[in-house]
């Protein structure tokens, strides 16, 4: 008997939460009906795809590769489906959207109503990221279409130039500069207080890049992570801020002042995704239309061998963190920020020292569970441990295979409980 699709569903449910009763809760049917239907899919593949010894439910070796591709079969009938309602006509289905907080801004709203006035019964599902997450969701295919910036992306993803945006000074009616039509000098933004986003975004690398390199340094006034909260200060104060001109199209109470000169004389370093001002022929580099072109989700794959034994996962990619043990997360609430990545608790080691952690605890005695696992008991259940990590790339890629070192949270994480990184690409 072949495998049905609820089978995979069940699969992937137990392996995410890692234990049946709660996937049962998930999936609305009771515990006994999704053991029986895991043991009838075990019984038909003719392997054992669950290690249920432990307290956690993980998946075997086998039932690792397994589940690999019991997700891309699920999102490849996915895409069929959507694909077949394409073939028909657009009068129904769902576009899933995503923009850089740069073009949320002022492009969302024009764009989903001309959507709606187009196609009424598609459904807009829009989500604002950063554009590693919209190129992982691409890629994952969690979204069909993505609007970032132009620049080198991850292997999988194609673009299509849709227009030219022109970075400025933008400021509020009542600033002094608001009416000005001839260009600003550069040097005159150091006597200027700005309002500027975060560091955490591309955006303002740029900036600060092509401040620099006019030995301007910028009176920081203000610092958001958003760009509405940006426009609403620069409206409301004497502040101006450094946005595309098109921003101020959305807001009569701001104004564009064009800066001289207007962008970096040299585009960023070859590989730098992040927003270019000026290309080498003197145009701003292009927004950029992303969109998924195949199934393989480029992702770091990693090995923890304890005593013998190994457990391998991968990079958590799903929209919520995943449920890391109370000591790992602990100890990566600790970090400060300068050892914390954005990504941090998503990595596979975190992922792999959870796991490990709570077959440890499983394995306790009565009397012993009754105590939560204490640091040291964790570091001496993984004495002598090892870990390595690997990138998963798409075949031709020449990443794929080659060593993944540690990130800086990972780095700490690991020496912290006395797991030892290696690199198998390189033997000792």
């Amino acid at each position: 008997m072949a495998p049905e699709l609820r089978h995979l569903r069940y699969l992937l449910a137990v392996a995410e939460h890692a234990s049946f009763t709660r996937a049962a809760e998930d999936l609305h049917i009771s515990q006994p009906t999704l053991s029986q239907q895991i043991k009838q899919l075990e019984r038909t593949v003719g392997v054992q795809l669950l290690d249920r010894t432990g307290r956690a439910v993980r998946l075997t070796d086998a039932g690792a590769v397994y589940a690999r591709h019991a997700r891309r079969a699920l999102r490849d009938l996915a895409a069929a489906d959507r694909a077949v309602l394409d073939v028909q006509d657009l009068s129904t289905g769902t576009l899933r959207l995503a923009m850089t907080p740069t073009f949320t801004a002022y492009l969302i709203g024009p764009l989903a109503g001309l959507l709606h006035a187009r196609h009424p019964g598609i459904t807009l599902e829009f989500r604002e990221l950063t554009q590693d997450q919209i190129e992982n969701a691409l890629l994952d295919d969690a979204l069909d279409l993505g609007v970032a910036f132009s620049g080198t992306h991850l292997s999988g993803i194609t673009g299509t130039e849709l227009f030219t945006e022109t970075l400025g000074l933008v400021v509020g009616t009542p600033h002094p500069q608001a009416g000005r039509t001839a260009p600003l000098p550069l040097g005159e933004l150091a006597d200027q207080p700005l309002a500027l986003l975060s560091g955490d975004f591309a955006t303002r690398g740029h900036i600060d890049a092509h401040l620099a390199a006019h030995r301007v340094r910028p009176r920081i006034a203000v610092e958001a992570n958003s760009v509405n909260a940006l426009t609403e200060i620069v409206q409301r104060t004497g502040l101006a801020t450094v946005l595309p001109d098109a921003v101020t199209h959305a807001h009569p109470h701001l104004h564009p002042v064009r800066l001289d000169p207007p962008g970096a004389e040299a585009p960023a370093a070859p590989g730098d995704p992040r927003l270019r001002w000026s290309s080498d022929d003197g145009r701003p580099t292009v927004p950029t239309l992303r969109f998924r072109r195949d199934g393989i989700l480029p992702t770091v794959a990693a090995a923890l061998s304890v005593r013998g034994e190994t457990l391998t996962g991968t990079a958590g990619k799903a929209d919520q963190p995943p449920v890391l043990h109370p000591l790992v997360q602990d100890y990566l609430d600790t970090l400060t920020s300068a050892q914390r990545e954005r990504f941090t608790g998503r990595c596979p080691e975190a992922i792999l020292l959870s796991r490990h952690l709570a077959g440890v605890e499983g394995s306790r005695s009565k009397r012993a569970s009754r105590k939560p696992l204490t640091p040291s008991e964790a570091r001496r259940s993984l004495k002598h441990s090892k870990i390595t990590a690997r990138r998963i790339r798409e075949d031709g890629d020449p990443l794929h295979g080659t060593y993944a070192a540690p990130c800086r949270s990972c780095e700490a994480l690991l020496a912290h409980f006395g797991v030892r990184p290696v690199d198998l690409t390189h033997p000792e």
